[in-house]
């Protein structure tokens, strides 16, 4: 996913990268991390799952064609983001 997933800072450029180790020197709760993936038109469903080191609460807004959820999620190793429903196939 590293090359279709970047940090976007919400005050200036992030410090945090994406690359083939996953996400790397993520410290501003309020960057934002996009990802774009093709899905094809025999795909109806997605699941989401972050892996890594996550402690204590975590709260995220997941957003996914067009929709987006917050989510409240006590940290883990998998932290599961639900399935989602595919209307449109593309990126």
């Amino acid at each position: 996913m590293a090359g279709n997933t970047w940090v976007r800072g919400t005050n200036g450029p992030a410090k945090a990268i994406v690359n083939d180790s996953g996400l790397q020197r993520w410290s501003e709760k309020n960057d934002m991390v996009s990802t774009y993936f093709w899905t094809s038109p025999y795909t109806k469903k997605v699941t989401i799952e972050l892996e890594g080191k996550f402690e204590g609460r975590v709260s995220l807004r997941i957003s996914f064609g067009g929709r987006s959820r917050i989510m409240k999620l006590k940290g883990k190793n998998l932290l599961k983001l639900r399935k989602w429903t595919i209307k449109k196939a593309g990126y």
